[in-house]
């Protein structure tokens, strides 16, 4: 399961860690992901060559989706993970967050199936099953809730609380 990434960590990993965004304060696809996805996605999934009928050639064909389903769901952002199993360049399921939208922060659990994302509009962590996509939400208390880190034994959690400038440690 530790195969499995999450598209934009993939996405940053596959472009060589952190990138500095076009402009910062207004990202946009064209010019801050497309350039990730054109170097490191479009020679499997491009015009000329779409394995699991996946087409990320542009934002267009990109929310057609392939075979195993949708990739981003136009109009809906900040709603859901996609999952993506990396040796395979293959979407293997996209997760609907329900109400614990723009995800932001995510880290594995151990035991590989399942992953902690911080909801930054609902002052949420969210325990994600990658396996049968069951959620679980704790509160962090805080506002903002952007960054988690998870103990080695995966007993804590803590989050970082940009809007209200705390600091919340969790019991998972």
């Amino acid at each position: 399961m530790r195969q499995l990434a999450f598209l934009c960590s993939a996405l940053a990993l596959l472009a060589g860690g952190s990138r500095v965004l076009a402009d910062a304060k207004n990202p946009t696809y064209e010019d801050d992901v497309m350039p990730i996805v054109k170097q490191s996605c479009v020679n499997c999934h491009g015009n000329d060559k779409q394995k699991g009928g996946l087409n990320l050639a542009t934002y267009a064909t990109m929310s057609q989706g392939g075979s195993s389903g949708v990739v981003v769901v136009p109009g809906n952002p900040g709603k859901s993970l996609t999952v993506i199993n990396v040796p395979q360049l293959r979407v293997e399921k996209t997760i609907d967050l329900g109400t614990y939208t723009r995800p932001h922060g995510i880290v594995f659990l151990p035991g590989d199936s399942s992953v902690v994302v911080t909801s930054e509009a609902t002052g949420n962590i969210v325990i994600v099953n990658l396996r049968s996509a069951a959620l679980r939400a704790i509160a962090t208390m805080g506002q903002g809730s952007h960054m988690v880190g998870v103990s080695a034994d995966g007993r804590w959690a803590v989050t970082g609380n940009m809007g209200s400038h705390t600091v919340s440690l969790l019991d998972l």
